[in-house]
């Protein structure tokens, strides 16, 4: 099966507040400083956005195939 693996960078402004994901509009997870996640997912086409506070991602279209592994790195804006 498919496989998303979301690492999220450390970092000093943003350490104690938590990352929402959301893929395909709706909310799966949520990921803190320094965490990696891995999530087996069925093959398809996804959009993932990633959310702080009011602040989010532009929307990230993948698609990932059957036994594919896909990598993401979440950060907030340098």
């Amino acid at each position: 099966m498919p496989k998303l693996i979301i690492k999220r960078n450390s970092e000093w402004a943003n350490k104690m507040r938590l990352f929402d994901l959301y893929l395909n509009g709706r909310k799966f997870a949520e990921i803190k400083d320094k965490q990696l996640l891995s999530f087996e997912i069925p093959e398809g086409k996804y959009q993932l956005i990633a959310k702080i506070d009011w602040c989010g991602s532009q929307p990230l279209n993948i698609e990932i195939k059957e036994d594919e592994i896909k990598r993401i790195k979440i950060e907030g804006l340098k």
